[in-house]
C-alpha cells in the first residue's frame, strides 16, 4: 500500500520503455508527473474506502523522460481479514485519443466561431422542417433566440407564404439552391433572403435534415424596385418625348430606341439594334458618322453631329444627334443620347443661303460698295465693287478690317458717333465722309447705313457707300462756271 511496484507485465514495461526488472521496486507514484502524482495521492483515501477508482486520467513519465497521457483503473486487493493489502491497476495509453479529442474541440471551437460570426443567417432543420440550430446572426436578424425557436416548424412560424407550403413536399424531394424567400421577424418585419441549401446526412448517408445559409437581400430588393421604377419613369418619359432617344452599350452598339426615334428613322427598334441604324444613314454621311462615333466611344467623349436619315419611304430627315457617356465608378457602361428633327431648319437654311447668294450676286452687279459689319465694326461682307474700290484683298477682309479704318482719321470720331445713333434711331439719310483706300488715296463718299437686328437687338451694321468724287468735281466746276457767268 506504500506504492512500491511488486509486479508488472511486459506490456506495461514496454509502455514505459523500460524492462520489468527495472520497474520492480520503484514507487508507482514516482512514475506520475508532479501534478498527476498529487491528484493520485489525494484520491487514495477514496480508493481505499470504495475499493475501486475508474477512468483516472493523468500524465505519466517514461524512462527516457517523455510524457504520455494514461487512463488508469485501480482496484484494492484485500487480505484474508478484509484489510487493504495491494493496489492493482490497469493502464492504457490514451495520448492519441486526447490529441484527437483536443483537435476535435479546437475544430468545434473554430467551426462555432465561424458559424456565430458569419454574416449569413444559418439554420439547420430536420426533415419535418423543425429547427435544430440557428446561429447568432439569425437571432440578430429575426429577433428570435434559439430557445424561442428551437423545435418549431420554420414554415409556419417564419414564413407568410402559402406557395412555400404548397411546395414543401417538392422541397423534400429536391433541395433548391439560390432561391428567394421572405421571412417574418419577431416584430413582424418582412425580410428578403437569398437561400442556399444543402442536405445533412447521418453516418450511413441518409438525409436527416437541411442546413440553410441565408443572405439578407432586402436592401438589394428595394434598390431593384427603385431601379424598376426609374426604368419605368424613363420609358414613360421616353415615349412622351418630342425627340428621339437612344441608348447603347459600352461598345456603342444600340440597345434601346424610343418611338419618336423610330418615327424619325422610319425603322423599327428591332432593326435599329446594334449597328442596324447605320442602314438608314445617308450614304454621303455614313462613313463620316461611323468614324466619328468610333472615335467618341473609344475616347469616352461626348458626341454631337448632324446627319441625314433616308427613310424606307424615300423621305430624307435631317437630325441633330447628341450623346453623353454613362460612366459609373470610372467605367463606361454605355451612352444615352437624343436625335432632334432639324429638317425644317435645314430647309430654311438652304432657302436663306439661296437668298443670300441671290443678294450677293445682285450686290456684285451694283456700282456702289455694299458692306456689312459686326457689332464691333469689323467688316464681315463686302461686294466685289467694294473690295476693288478699297483695294483690299478678300483675305485681308476675312482677317479683319474695321470699317472706321476705311475713313480718314479726321472723320472717324464723327462716324463712330453716327453709328451709335443708327443703333438707337435706325437707318440714316446719308452722311458724307472722306474715304481712304489701301494705297492711301482718298475719295469722297456718301454713306447710307442701317442696323442689323437679331431677336430685337443690334448685332451689326449694313451700309451702302457711293463714291461721289466725280459728282463733287462736277459740282465744283459748275459753281466755277456760274460764278464766271455772273461776273460777265
Amino acid at each position: 500500500m506504500d506504492g512500491r511496484i511488486l509486479f508488472v507485465n511486459q506490456r506495461k514495461a514496454d509502455m514505459f520503455t523500460s524492462s520489468v526488472d527495472d520497474l520492480i521496486g520503484l514507487n508507482a507514484f514516482d512514475l506520475f508527473t508532479k501534478e498527476t502524482r498529487e491528484r493520485a495521492k489525494s484520491l487514495l483515501p477514496a480508493l481505499i474506502e470504495k475499493g475501486i477508482l475508474e477512468n483516472f486520467e493523468g500524465e505519466v513519465q517514461r524512462s527516457d523522460g517523455t510524457v504520455f497521457t494514461a487512463e488508469l483503473n485501480l482496484t484494492i486487493i484485500e487480505d484474508t481479514y478484509g484489510n487493504p493489502e495491494y493496489i492493482m491497476d490497469t493502464i492504457r495509453d490514451i495520448t492519441d485519443r486526447i490529441l484527437t479529442q483536443k483537435a476535435l474541440e479546437e475544430s468545434e471551437t473554430r467551426y462555432r466561431t465561424v458559424v456565430e460570426n458569419m454574416n449569413e443567417v444559418l439554420m439547420m432543420t430536420d426533415n419535418s422542417h423543425r429547427i435544430l440550430f440557428v446561429n447568432k446572426r439569425f437571432s440578430e436578424k429575426l429577433g428570435y433566440s434559439f430557445a424561442e425557436i428551437a423545435g418549431k416548424n420554420w414554415h409556419k412560424c417564419l414564413v407568410n407564404n402559402i406557395q412555400l407550403e404548397i411546395n414543401a413536399n417538392e422541397e423534400d424531394k429536391k433541395l433548391s439552391n439560390n432561391h428567394e424567400v421572405i421571412l417574418i421577424s419577431k416584430d413582424g418585419q418582412k425580410i428578403n433572403f437569398m437561400v442556399s441549401e444543402a442536405p445533412v446526412t447521418d453516418i450511413n448517408g441518409n438525409v436527416i435534415g437541411t442546413i440553410s445559409a441565408m443572405t439578407d437581400i432586402t436592401e438589394r430588393k428595394l434598390a431593384e424596385k427603385e431601379h424598376r421604377k426609374t426604368l419605368k419613369l424613363f420609358e414613360t418619359l421616353a415615349q412622351m418625348s418630342p425627340v428621339g432617344i437612344f441608348r447603347t452599350d459600352a461598345n456603342g452598339h444600340t440597345t434601346y430606341v424610343n418611338q419618336k426615334w423610330e418615327e424619325l428613322s422610319g425603322i423599327s427598334s428591332e432593326n435599329a439594334m446594334g449597328n442596324g441604324w447605320f442602314e438608314v444613314v445617308h450614304p454621303d454621311d455614313l462613313i463620316r458618322i461611323q468614324k466619328q462615333w468610333h472615335v467618341k466611344v473609344e475616347g469616352k467623349n461626348n458626341s454631337s453631329d448632324q446627319y441625314r436619315f433616308i427613310r424606307p419611304d424615300g423621305k430624307i430627315v435631317w437630325v441633330l444627334g447628341n450623346a453623353l457617356p454613362e460612366i459609373i465608378d470610372g467605367e463606361l457602361i454605355g451612352y444615352i443620347g437624343t436625335i432632334t428633327d432639324i429638317t425644317e431648319i435645314k430647309e430654311y437654311q438652304e432657302k436663306l443661303l439661296k437668298s443670300e447668294t441671290k443678294f450677293h450676286e445682285m450686290a456684285d452687279l451694283l456700282p456702289q460698295t455694299i458692306w456689312e459689319t459686326d457689332i464691333n465694326g469689323k467688316i464681315t461682307y463686302s461686294n466685289i465693287y467694294g473690295i476693288q474700290q478699297l483695294g483690299f484683298s478678300v483675305e485681308q477682309i476675312e482677317k479683319g478690317i474695321n470699317v472706321l479704318d476705311t475713313l480718314i482719321p479726321e472723320d472717324r470720331e464723327r462716324a463712330k458717333n453716327n453709328i451709335q445713333k443708327r443703333y438707337l434711331n435706325g437707318k440714316s439719310s446719308g452722311e458724307e465722309y472722306t474715304g481712304v483706300k489701301s494705297n492711301g488715296s482718298t475719295y469722297s463718299a456718301l454713306v447710307y447705313t442701317s442696323p442689323i437686328y437679331e431677336n430685337g437687338s443690334p448685332i451689326g451694321l449694313r451700309g451702302v457707300s457711293i463714291d461721289i468724287t466725280e459728282i463733287k468735281k462736277a459740282h465744283q466746276g459748275w459753281n466755277y462756271t456760274r460764278t464766271t457767268w455772273n461776273y460777265l
